[in-house]
């Protein structure tokens, strides 16, 4: 996603806090992870965002309403056909990575064999059915050849995790950081090679968002720690342990991804492709929250699966929390300056999308608050209470959509984000009081606070 950067002082500080805070909160191998992630991210979301605003503001909202729909379509089939792979493999990866890595090793094998065995095919039917999809779903005909290429595009997505996966468990962050800004360098290179030879339009700039994560992907594979395809062993029992945690994560993958692209998929089908363009740049402009919600997330996923006991659980989740504090410092210049950066990055067109913006970033900030505080229900195996609450998110998502955004258009799409998050908040909340705030000491085995 693109993450806009700015050189006001006040935000140059806030970034400041936020590294001494991280190194401050976390233990200094941890911090330097999470701040590794966060600037690897940063990196390419920078390079992205400079090739993203040449196209918005060259394409205008009409143009860049089509790529943001196909650019969606793209991510969420990719989301759909991982099918929780990519989660199972790095908390199960990351469980074996010292007392037995040649079942690590199986893993992510398996992991890569049931990506192609499992995405390919389907991405194959929605290619065949692009035409069907852009005129009885969207009712756009012309939506049809950049759906084509954007399904293709999504096993690129499928493949690039991988090794992102792989990086991740074994907690080889400069690597994994090298390939974030890598993908990052290939795509605006390959948007200014646009820009040079005049062919900047919307198919064009979807075919340079399909293939940049291949590119990316046979980068990561030569920075892998060895080669995963000739592991042996118990490859049954290997796959009965990623497929029963992996069905809560293929809930909770299904309904995230929809809510990550209902909006903009949903305004693409009841609203002008002006309207569309509109929120999608801000919601672009609003992503340096999930950047550093990502970052944080990536880093401590493996940290968090494997802490046992309540107080280890606890003390984890009072330190996430206390980003807060510096999420507001970093929100509020953004907030209050919203039309000013709006107008500046995107130009005057793009000023209708300012109360857009707010809102969601509003709702980006909650998430970057709570989030990584949730990964603990994976060391308590409550991945199911996750799974629920992102289904409880979609129906929220879908029905604050179908009755906002016909009267208030991309403004009610962003309205239905923030109900989600907030919903979210609270659940998560609950949930943290339940099972570690409730009193008892001891293991968390399923159920945190009992001996």
């Amino acid at each position: 996603m693109i993450n806009p950067v700015h050189g006001d002082k006040s935000e140059g500080e806030a970034g400041k806090v936020f590294y001494d805070s991280l190194i401050q909160r976390f233990s200094g191998k941890t911090a330097r992870d999470v701040v590794t992630v966060f600037v690897g991210n940063s990196l390419r979301s920078v390079l992205g965002f400079v090739s993203n605003l040449l196209v918005i503001r060259w394409l205008g909202p009409v143009g860049f309403g089509t790529v943001a729909a196909a650019h969606a379509a793209m991510t969420l089939a990719a989301q759909a056909v991982d099918f929780g792979l990519s989660t199972s493999s790095v908390r199960y990866g990351s469980k074996y990575l010292e007392k037995s890595p040649e079942r690590t090793a199986i893993i992510f094998k398996i992991t890569l064999c049931l990506k192609f065995l499992l995405g390919l095919p389907v991405l194959v039917v929605l290619i065949y059915f692009s035409p069907a999809i852009a005129a009885r779903v969207f009712g756009k005909t012309e939506l049809t050849m950049p759906l084509m290429i954007a399904f293709g595009g999504s096993f690129c997505f499928l493949l690039v995790n991988f090794p992102l996966g792989v990086l991740q468990t074994y907690r080889r962050f400069k690597s994994y950081m090298l390939v974030s800004v890598f993908q990052g360098v290939i795509q605006i290179l390959l948007v200014a090679i646009l820009f040079f030879t005049g062919n900047v339009e919307p198919n064009a700039v979807v075919i340079v968002l399909a293939v940049t994560p291949f590119i990316a992907f046979t980068f990561g594979w030569m920075l892998l720690p060895g080669s995963f395809l000739g592991a042996r062993g118990d490859v049954r029992g290997v796959m009965k342990e990623i497929m029963g945690f992996g069905k809560w994560i293929t809930i909770s993958t299904f309904a995230t991804m929809f809510i990550m692209r209902l909006d903009v998929l949903m305004l693409t089908a009841m609203s002008p492709s002006s309207e569309v363009g509109k929120y999608a740049s801000a919601s672009q402009l609003a992503y340096l929250f999930p950047l550093i919600t990502g970052a944080l997330t990536t880093a401590l996923l493996p940290k968090a699966t494997g802490l046992i006991r309540t107080s280890e659980l606890r003390r984890y989740v009072l330190d996430t929390l206390r980003i807060t504090p510096l999420a507001i410092i970093i929100a509020v210049p953004l907030f209050l300056f919203a039309g000013p950066i709006v107008r500046v990055l995107f130009g005057a067109r793009y000023l209708e999308a300012v109360p857009i913006f707010k809102v969601l970033l509003t709702s980006f900030v909650l998430s970057v608050i709570l989030n990584p505080a949730a990964l603990i229900l994976y060391s308590l195996d409550r991945a199911d209470l996750l799974a629920y609450m992102n289904l409880l998110q979609l129906g929220i998502n879908f029905l604050g959509n179908l009755f906002l955004i016909p009267s208030m258009g991309g403004f009610g799409a962003a309205l239905s984000t923030l109900a989600v998050r907030l919903f979210g908040s609270v659940f998560i909340i609950y949930c943290l009081k339940k099972f570690l705030f409730s009193g008892g000491t001891g293991q968390a085995t399923g159920q945190a606070g009992e001996s």
